[in-house]
């Protein structure tokens, strides 16, 4: 059985749609993260080989951790927004289907997150970066002329920059 074991670092919002059989979930709060032993090299997993029969003695802290359950059954949908630790694992034979949420509401980190983490050779990734900067500044132009922007989502790249060096850290 094998078993996902990370959130999105990415900043997303995260649907799941199944379509066939049944996903087992556990999700855990943010606030649960260090009861779940985060890999301090790889952020967005954590060291725990298998959440679903974890080694206790190894993993003491995990005892303390609230798992919120779930079962997804065909036609249901599970949304979990960003930084929430989601632990599935299938049963039998299914298909999910699942897509990521990118919004003014989580832009910024986002973009943070990418200033954070280049990919790639550097040129390839200052190419990346510079297109999502430029679809970013166009998102928020479009939003103001439709009078649907809101100050507090704005593009701000120094802001985003200062995010991305305190991800690092």
């Amino acid at each position: 059985m094998e078993v996902e074991r990370r959130f999105d670092v990415h900043h997303l919002f995260s649907w799941l749609v199944q379509l066939y059989g049944k996903k087992r979930f556990f999700l855990y709060r943010p606030d649960q993260s260090a009861f779940l032993y985060p890999n301090p090299h790889v952020p967005d997993e954590f060291l725990i080989e298998d959440p679903v029969h974890p080694d206790y003695d190894r993993f003491p802290l995990l005892l303390k951790a609230e798992p919120i359950e779930a079962v997804l059954e065909p036609g249901e949908t599970l949304y979990f927004p960003r930084h929430w630790w989601p632990v599935s694992w299938m049963e039998d034979p299914n298909i999910t289907v699942g897509f990521d949420q990118l919004t003014t509401a989580n832009w910024r980190h986002f973009m943070g997150d990418q200033f954070a983490r280049p990919r790639g050779p550097p040129l390839k990734a200052g190419t990346v970066l510079t297109d999502l900067l430029a679809t970013g500044l166009g998102r928020t132009a479009h939003e103001r002329l439709r009078g649907l922007h809101r100050e507090h989502f704005d593009l701000d790249p120094a802001g985003q920059l200062r995010d991305a060096i305190r991800f690092r850290r």
